[in-house]
Order: structure tokens, then C-alpha cells, then sequence
């Protein structure tokens, strides 16, 4: 057994699909191995056998790799992980001879760290969402992100870093994607490759659909509405087939395929009974993604990309009411946050329906018209001269003057929320306690008069400030 342990262990960095780490393995030992867990490591039992990378070593409790001694710092990244989840690192220095493998066991340096959720930061402060501007303000703001010829290609980079899973077989290092419409998966020999996997980067919201440049279908991934990574889903082939361009509903008498479900008839492909219905856990994320394309690319090349006034092929057939209600049945979860702040540090647009998933509601996304005010956007003001930008809050009215107020905290802790009005009066304010992690707090606006007040929520540490009209 070696004497010594992985020394000068540290978080580098942390973000929402990835961390950053190094560290030193002693020379005194053969290898060390990084073991990963989503519930503290508090104790560990290793026999005497190599774990491979991925092995389980007990349920929920995996080897993430096998590094090698030496003088140098190592430093590692793990990818595919969940946003606003807390994990726990172990690392075990072993020596392996003629008469086995020897783990050293006794307190080996272990880490802990979160991984960070939606950072929001300025993206929308330049928007007003009572401007009867802002749908086109939005739009230009969600166009201007990275581009390039490579970019569709390039999307097997979003596989690499987001969707890439270890596999738990017999010590291997094999791995496995899985499709997002159906849940079917795909092992391989790394790297990954569509070729051998025989996985499809699906367009969510078809080519077909949005093909307004009247070039054949294949040329569109060259331009930005046919590359825009948060349209792309990873699917598999046969199911990218069966969805084809149709339309998502549940099927009255579908046919399976892994978890996803369909309806199609062979001899009559524009029979307005076809259709694709992803599983259950994929529902809302294909809604927004349709919502992100409709409002991002309206109005491009002087079309419109209403369901019903513009988009083409199956669109005027795409049942608006069925995707508002999949997004709400199925909100933004910490997966689809990983994928997103991902594709955003990178593309250089944000999906605003992950973002400010009420924001679904008041759009008529049949032709692109605002149908009330969207609120949630954080307004610089004289009440909030140091706005914490980063505080990732939202809310949303139901009954009335009730309001919902949604917010991620990173610790236990008591928060003010207050209302102003313009001049700077506080109109009412009322105490919450935190929880760590999310929190959805009720708050009921005072009987006021209507028009323009601002709403703030202030904690010891942090304070973030909103635009509120009351009617």
C-alpha cells in the first residue's frame, strides 16, 4: 500500500456542465483514482481489483479516471455534469504488483464543490419589456451571437462536453450518448462520432418548417437558422427519421420507438394525423426550443415565423396550446440548464424561455405578437446603484395581486422584498428565510393605484431590482 496521498488537491473552476481541477500524485505510489458522488463520500470500502473508469463502486458512487505519478501538477476536467448540483470528490493513491492492487484508504484528500446554474448577468438589461418594441429587440438581440462555416459540424462539441457519459461494463472505456427524444442509447468506443453511433444532430424545429433561403434542405446548416446550436438535438437516426418534419402531439394510436411514440401514414405523408411525441421528460425542451427559433429568426429575409403566419411546411398544424403546456408540465431542469449555459458560453446568445420560462405566456407565438407585459427583467435604477446582475431571479402573477417569486440562493439566509414607487417611497416590504438551493416565495401587492413601481430583493449579501407595472 503507499505511504503517501494525492497531494495540493484544489477546485480550479467550476461551471455549470464542468469542473476544472489539480492536483499532485506522489511518486511513492503507482496511480491514483478520482471517484465522483452526488451524497457525501463518508467512508469507502475498495477491494482488492482494479476499477476501471466508470466502475461503480457502490450504487451512485463511480470512478472518474486513473491518473499516473509524477513531479507535475495534473490538472482534470470532468465533464457532463448537472447545473446547481453538489459533488463530492474522493482521491486513492494504489499500488498494483504481483500480489495485487493496494488502495490506501486512510483519509484521502476529498473535495466538494456546486455546480453553478443559470448565469443570466446583463444579457436582457438593454431590453424594456413594456416597450411594444421589445419582441423586435428581443429578436435582434438573440441573433447577434457566433458563427461560423464549421458551426453544425462543431455541434459534436456540445456531445463532447455536455451529453458524453462513462460507461459502467466490465471496466471499460466505453461510452454512451443518449437520445434526447426517446432515451435510446448509443455505446462506442471513444471519440465520439454520428458516423458510428448512427446519431443525428436534429433540427427541433425542422428545416422544412423554416426554410425561407429556397435552397435545397442540406445547404441550410450553413446559414445561422440552420446551425443555431439551441435548435439541435441529439437524436437517434432511426428516431430523427420517424419524427421527420412532423408535428409534436400525442398520437391516438402511436407506435413506440424507446420512449418516444408516433403516428405516420406511409401512403399519404401530408395527412394532418402524423406526428412525433418525444418522451415525457424532453416535452418542454423541445417546446422551447421552437419558441427560442420563432423569436430569434422573425422577421429574417421578411418572413414571418408565426405557426400560423409564416413558418411552413407542417408548422400551421403544430397545436401552440400542447407546446405551452409540455413546457409548463416540464420545466427547465438541471440538465437542460447545463446544455444551455454550455451552448451560451460559446454561441453567445441565451435561450430566454430557459431563462424566464413565464415569458412562454405572454407571446402569441400563432404570429408573434405580444399578448401582455413580460416581466422579469432586472432594471438599473437610483434605488439599486450596486444591482447584483448575477442574482438569477424571475416571477410571475396569479390571482390577481399575487405574485410568485422564484430565486436561487446559495446559502440559508433572510431576504427583504420591498416596493417602491418611482419617487423612491417604500409602498410595503415583508421578511422571507431562504432555503439553499431554489425557493419560490408568495408575495401579495398592496392595493396601490396603477402604473410603473419597482420591486427589489435584498439580502445581506445581494440585491437585485425589477420594473413592475401594476394595472
Amino acid at each position: 500500500m503507499p505511504t503517501q496521498q494525492v497531494s495540493e488537491a484544489r477546485i480550479a473552476d467550476t461551471f455549470a456542465w464542468k469542473v476544472n481541477l489539480t492536483f499532485k500524485v506522489p511518486t511513492t505510489s503507482d496511480s491514483a483514482i478520482l471517484i465522483i458522488s452526488t451524497s457525501p463520500l463518508l467512508s469507502l470500502s475498495l477491494t482488492n481489483k482494479f476499477y476501471g473508469v466508470g466502475s461503480n463502486i457502490t450504487p451512485g458512487v463511480k470512478v472518474v479516471k486513473k491518473f499516473y505519478k509524477g513531479t507535475n501538477t495534473i490538472s482534470h476536467t470532468i465533464f457532463g455534469l448537472l447545473a446547481n448540483t453538489t459533488y463530492y470528490l474522493v482521491f486513492c493513491t494504489f499500488n498494483n504488483n504481483a500480489n495485487g492492487i493496494f488502495y490506501n484508504q486512510t483519509n484521502p484528500p476529498s473535495l466538494s464543490f456546486k455546480t453553478k446554474g443559470k448565469i443570466i448577468g446583463n444579457y436582457y438589461n438593454a431590453l424594456d419589456t413594456n416597450k411594444a418594441i421589445f419582441l423586435t429587440k428581443l429578436g435582434q438581440l438573440l441573433r447577434n451571437h457566433n458563427m461560423s462555416p464549421t458551426w453544425y459540424s462543431d455541434f459534436r462539441t456540445v456531445v463532447n462536453e455536455v451529453y458524453e457519459r462513462d460507461t459502467f461494463i466490465s471496466n471499460s472505456s466505453k461510452r454512451y450518448v443518449v437520445c434526447d427524444y426517446s432515451g435510446i442509447q448509443a455505446i462506442y468506443d471513444p471519440p465520439f462520432s454520428f458516423a458510428i453511433t448512427n446519431f443525428n444532430r436534429e433540427h427541433t424545429l425542422p428545416k422544412n418548417w423554416m426554410n425561407f433561403r429556397g435552397i435545397p434542405n442540406n445547404d441550410l446548416v450553413n446559414y445561422a437558422e440552420g446551425a443555431d446550436w439551441h435548435n439541435l438535438t441529439l437524436t437517434d437516426g432511426a428516431v430523427n427519421s420517424q419524427r421527420s418534419d412532423f408535428v409534436f402531439k400525442t398520437p391516438k394510436t402511436p407506435t413506440s420507438i424507446g420512449a418516444a411514440k408516433y403516428f405516420e401514414n406511409k401512403s399519404s405523408y401530408s395527412d394532418t394525423n402524423n406526428c412525433f411525441e418525444p418522451q415525457n421528460s424532453y416535452k418542454g425542451n423541445a417546446a422551447r426550443c421552437i419558441f427560442y427559433m420563432q423569436a430569434c429568426y422573425h422577421k429574417i429575409l421578411d418572413s414571418s415565423w408565426g405557426l400560423k403566419t409564416g413558418l411552413r411546411s407542417f408548422a400551421k398544424n403544430q397545436n401552440e396550446s400542447l407546446l405551452i403546456q409540455w413546457a409548463k408540465n416540464d420545466p427547465p431542469d438541471n440538465q437542460e440548464i447545463a446544455r444551455h449555459e454550455y451552448i451560451a458560453s460559446v454561441q453567445g446568445s441565451r435561450n430566454p424561455f430557459i431563462d424566464f420560462p413565464d415569458w412562454i405566456e405572454c407571446i402569441n407565438f400563432k404570429d408573434l405578437t405580444m399578448l401582455k407585459t413580460c416581466e422579469g427583467l432586472a432594471v438599473k435604477n437610483s434605488i439599486s446603484e450596486n444591482l447584483n446582475a448575477e442574482w438569477d431571479i424571475w416571477f410571475c402573477e396569479h390571482e390577481g395581486k399575487k405574485y410568485t417569486i422564484k430565486l436561487y440562493n446559495d446559502k440559508i439566509s433572510p431576504v427583504e422584498i420591498a416596493l417602491y414607487d418611482l419617487s423612491g417611497k417604500k409602498i410595503k416590504a415583508e421578511n422571507f428565510q431562504l432555503n439553499e438551493g431554489e425557493n419560490a416565495l408568495s408575495y401579495e401587492m398592496p392595493m396601490t393605484t396603477s402604473g410603473n413601481y419597482i420591486l427589489v430583493v435584498k439580502s445581506s449579501e445581494r440585491m437585485k431590482s425589477f420594473k413592475l407595472l401594476l394595472k
